[in-house]
């Protein structure tokens, strides 16, 4: 998913605000909620699992994230989506044996024969 929101103040997960004029940056995004305000001064929160986040130009912002949930009840996107995002990502980082595990199993299966 692909979101665009220019000129207008953006916030990543209460810790990091961009504002416009921002210096260009690219960066990982976490597990987070991004938060926005329109031009009339509402407040908008879409929850992502990850991802990248580009600033251009001090005026366009850019999220890639292989899930986003929209949502106007920012508690319930911190207790219930952020939540799920996460224990997602853990199941998923489970389930990727590390070079180390490999290569330990590898000695004992060895070692055993």
């Amino acid at each position: 998913m692909l979101m665009y929101v220019n000129d207008r103040p953006w916030q990543l997960d209460k810790g990091f605000r961009i504002v416009a004029g921002h210096a260009d940056f690219l960066t990982a995004l976490a597990v987070s909620v991004v938060t926005w305000r329109d031009r009339q001064g509402a407040e908008h929160y879409v929850a992502v699992r990850g991802g990248m986040i580009e600033v251009r130009g001090g005026q366009t912002i850019t999220v890639a994230t292989p899930e986003a949930v929209a949502g106007d009840d920012l508690h319930q996107l911190e207790t219930e989506v952020l939540v799920r995002f996460r224990r997602q990502l853990e199941e998923e980082q489970a389930a990727v044996p590390t070079p180390s595990a490999s290569i330990s199993q590898r000695y004992a299966r060895s070692a055993a024969c």
